[in-house]
């Protein structure tokens, strides 16, 4: 929702500064690309917010573009800041947030979370107002099956290919908004993830079954 307002701050001014409202490009790489996708096929963001995109290594539909449980990774952040943990976190939750607020970043960096390889600990997680709960059943059940639906996140995400807006089976209009899109990967993807020797020589059966457990 940061983000959204950003994009509002920018259509009520860019114009001041010589940029034009009606042709806004966001471009993001890793997990700033999956953030601009979930905006791209959010139904809380506005038409004409913003126009074009370019997705730089990452989508909605990268295993790592969700946090799970982002629950997990914030209170494991706040013990590490001596934070109060109230009994009941669906009611006292500023109490973390206002002690999360009073930290310096360089101490907020510097605290190691260690969330598993590949995966992330803090970014997009699904929320019910931008990110909502049916496109989580809908991503899950696309990856665990191999079956795309026809109303799932990727048929709806209107990448410019002249396609008709899809309904759900109850008629309900989705993803209001169509984007120019320029989508790019490159051969060695997350390549800094492994060490001079695994390049070289390749990995083993085992650590690569280890691996892809996480992804």
């Amino acid at each position: 929702m940061d983000q959204i307002a950003a994009l509002h701050w920018v259509q009520q001014n860019i114009a001041l500064f010589g940029g034009d409202p009606t042709n806004i490009t966001l471009m993001g790489h890793g997990s700033g690309a999956a953030c601009i996708n979930f905006l791209m096929i959010s139904p809380t963001v506005m038409p004409g917010l913003f126009h074009r995109a370019i997705l730089l290594s990452g989508s909605a539909l990268s295993s790592w573009a969700i946090v799970d449980d982002p629950v997990y990774y914030s209170l494991k952040l706040a013990k590490h800041m001596n934070c109060s943990i109230p009994e009941d976190l669906s009611r006292d939750h500023e109490v973390i947030v206002d002690c999360l607020r009073d930290a310096s970043i360089e101490e907020l960096l510097s605290i190691d979370i260690s969330p598993p390889n590949f995966l992330t600990a803090f970014g997009p997680s699904v929320d019910g107002v931008v990110i909502k709960t049916d496109f989580a059943k809908d991503f899950l059940t696309m990856y665990s099956t191999g079956d795309f639906p026809s109303f799932g996140p990727l048929n709806n995400m209107n990448y410019n290919l002249n396609m008709h807006k899809k309904r759900s089976d109850s008629g309900r209009r989705l993803f209001q908004n169509k984007y120019d899109l320029i989508f790019g990967v490159v051969t060695s993807e997350t390549l800094w993830k492994f060490s001079a020797h695994d390049v070289q020589n390749g990995i083993e059966p085992d650590k690569r079954d280890r691996m892809l457990r996480f992804v």
